[in-house]
């Protein structure tokens, strides 16, 4: 038995063992002290699940960060190898990182999370991006999506646009993310795949544009990648969800950053290497 299950065990009993007292007193003769003792008594263990419960989700995220740990240690020591491959190749360790990055975040989330990788080429003054690779889960869900003709532009795209304006205001890196739940509620979220869908656009057609929604999730989280220099945006890395408050902006936000900056110089590579000619 592990330390978390064994810490369980002892609150529950302390809880059981308070519960016991508490039905003994009730069969003493009732007197004010025994419904003060009463009233303390289920504070206690009301307070008491709470503090197991929020262990038990500290503890999920200590094991998530391990979990990126061994990812970081991964692209450390199979950097110069990976150069080594042809593009297939690349996007097969790629493909095996999102995996990787996909169920960390499941160990917390307790549902699918998808993961993908976004490149930005395309035109100087309206750049758009493609899709380099996603986790193995979500590519097989969604790879009739990506093969869509249709070029997401950044700009039409709010996720990407609210990170590509504040890179021009130059704010700190940080800083540098869009993360939101609920996005079928967002009545100005806009995405390239909604613009021939009429969804309700009223602050009041939350029902509405829930029951229309038609994207595969309904919140996310996306940073950007961003060259040694700072000031060349190379893509995104974005994870999602199909349940409607799945992020925790001050806790998802930071470990997602801290893997797009273990991450930031083979997605150079690659762009330099590979697809600026794309």
């Amino acid at each position: 038995m592990n330390k978390m299950n064994l810490d369980k065990l002892c609150g529950m009993s302390s809880i059981f063992g308070l519960i016991l007292s508490i039905v003994g007193l009730f069969k003493t003769d009732g007197s004010i002290i025994v419904a003060i003792l009463s009233v303390t008594s289920i504070i206690f263990i009301l307070l008491s699940l709470y503090f197991i419960w929020h262990y038990g989700k500290m503890k999920k995220y200590l094991d998530c960060e391990d979990s990126i740990r061994k990812i970081h240690n991964s692209l450390i020591y199979d950097f110069q190898n990976i150069k080594q491959q042809d593009f297939n190749g690349i996007i097969l360790y790629l493909t095996n990182i999102c995996t990787a990055i996909s169920e960390a975040f499941e160990i917390v989330k307790n549902t699918k999370i998808g993961v993908c990788i976004k490149y930005v080429n395309g035109e100087f003054n309206n750049p758009y991006v493609k899709t380099l690779c996603r986790d193995s889960h979500s590519n097989n869900q969604r790879k009739e999506l990506d093969k869509l003709k249709d070029e997401d532009y950044i700009m039409q795209n709010t996720d990407f646009a609210h990170i590509f304006k504040l890179i021009g205001q130059q704010v700190k890196p940080n800083k540098l993310f869009y993360c939101q739940n609920r996005l079928a509620n967002k009545h100005q979220y806009n995405n390239t795949h909604l613009k021939d869908i009429e969804l309700p656009s009223g602050l009041f057609d939350y029902y509405a544009r829930r029951s229309k929604w038609p994207l595969p999730y309904k919140s996310t989280v996306v940073v950007p990648f961003l060259s040694s220099m700072g000031n060349k945006l190379d893509g995104f890395l974005c994870i999602d969800s199909s349940n409607s408050d799945c992020f925790i902006k001050d806790k998802d936000v930071a470990i997602l950053q801290q893997i797009a900056l273990f991450m930031q110089e083979l997605i150079n590579y690659v762009c330099v290497n590979h697809l600026q000619n794309n």
